[in-house]
């Protein structure tokens, strides 16, 4: 489900462009300076990477059904989401260059709704799997959100290479596995622990 920051941005392309809406009220945006034919060339870019990030979605959504922490460790979504942001990085000939930044710009708000549906479907599992408490939930949040956080840093550097990039990605990834099993109680790691052994092994990013 898209985030209220995002659903307004779509919707500024949407009600502009010329489609078929029951839109009554002006929807404020940075939009406002580009004709209806225009925005909808935008739209029908955001439309193909919404499309780029549903599959990467369910793929996640695949490799979550025997992992209890694919997102540290499917490393394939972050691999992916940095193929697509290289391909974003080039001028699009089809827009012209206040287009190409409010394109930019909107893709980063649906990137970050994807992974931030991740955070919330990771935090059920471990809740699910660890039943931890009120206190552990609120940490763990933090953490993960850190986590997702520095991905996101990580995917705007440029000119590292791809062994680089993993070797950070997995860096990131070890250092907030180790702050989640920093605040668990003996038991939780030892369901931690087992989950892992039996089903690390299967994803391979």
């Amino acid at each position: 489900m898209l985030k209220i920051a995002t659903f307004f941005a779509l919707s500024a392309l949407f009600v502009c462009a010329p489609v078929r809406s029951n839109a009554q009220t002006r929807t404020p945006d940075s939009t406002a300076s580009l004709r209806p034919n225009q925005n909808l060339k935008v739209t029908t870019e955001l439309q193909r990477q919404q499309k780029v990030l549903q599959d990467i979605a369910a793929r996640y959504e695949e490799a979550s059904t025997y992992d209890l922490t694919p997102l540290l460790k499917y490393t394939y979504v972050w691999s992916a989401l940095r193929e697509n942001r290289s391909s974003i990085a080039l001028q699009n000939p089809h827009l012209t260059a206040s287009q190409s930044r409010l394109f930019k710009k909107t893709y980063d708000l649906l990137e970050q709704d994807t992974l931030l549906s991740f955070l919330d479907h990771q935090m059920s599992l471990l809740n699910d799997s660890l039943e931890l408490d009120e206190a552990q939930q609120e940490e763990v949040q933090k953490i993960l959100t850190m986590d997702i956080s520095n991905k996101r840093v990580l995917l705007s550097t440029t000119n590292i290479s791809s062994k680089d990039f993993r070797l950070r990605l997995d860096k990131v990834s070890d250092t907030t596995e180790k702050h989640i099993l920093g605040i668990l109680y003996p038991e939780q790691r030892r369901v931690f622990d087992r989950q892992l052994m039996f089903n690390r092994d299967r994803l391979v990013g």
